[in-house]
């Protein structure tokens, strides 16, 4: 059975048979050990454990390595999305930033998906975004202490979730919206990891970010 990159995502019967009754877990057993290219399976299995560690350092300090990275990935994005969002009116507009520097990611990801038909590319994208959401839980946790240093050494009056908040009234309640937004950032990271770790091996390929097929 040869192995080649090709425009088609495998059926994962290609792999295992078309034994319905077996569990998933046992169809990924079976994927494992019958799959043609071991070799990438283990090194995609690596990259997204490596993923999963970024969290670790996100978390740990919002300010180092991963979370600067993020945000200097990110911070165009927020601000074009203030932009964007101005003729809305002024809420928008300031939701405009964190809503632009996570949806950008989620959409160029869609467009991988769907439009190219790749795998495990959009998933990194999506984990971005999970990023993009760690770094917003700061910023929406800083929305009463207002200590955040601001682009342009604005005031801080121009804190965007100050602002929000200020005008919605849930000022008070910026650490749980902040909680919130942490959680579905790390569970959106985590899913990625997870869903690219089975995808690596139930949907076989030549190289990362793309999808393989298994002739007959």
């Amino acid at each position: 059975m040869s192995f080649y990159p090709g425009d088609e995502m495998p059926s994962v019967d290609m792999l295992v048979g078309d034994e319905t009754t077996a569990s998933p877990l046992e169809r990924l057993r079976t994927a494992i050990r019958l799959h043609p290219a071991p070799a990438y399976g283990i090194l995609e299995t690596a990259l997204w454990a490596l993923i999963l560690l970024t969290i670790v350092d996100h978390l740990h300090d919002p300010n180092g390595t991963i979370g600067t990275i993020v945000w200097m990935m990110t911070i165009g994005f927020h601000e074009l999305g203030h932009f964007i969002c101005n003729p809305f009116g002024a809420l928008i507009m300031f939701l405009g930033g964190t809503i632009w520097q996570v949806l950008i990611w989620v959409l160029v990801g869609a467009w991988e998906y769907f439009g190219r038909h790749r795998i495990t590319s959009p998933l990194l994208l999506w984990a971005l975004a999970g990023h993009s959401l760690l770094n917003a839980a700061v910023y929406i946790g800083d929305a009463q202490a207002r200590s955040l240093p601001l682009l342009f050494g604005m005031s801080s009056s121009h804190h965007d979730w100050w602002n929000i908040f200020s005008m919605t009234g849930l000022l008070d309640y910026d650490w749980l919206f902040a909680l919130v937004t942490r959680i579905l950032g790390v569970g959106i990271i985590v899913g990625c990891a997870l869903v690219g770790t089975y995808l690596a091996w139930m949907r076989p390929r030549a190289r990362l970010g793309r999808s393989g097929r298994l002739p007959g």
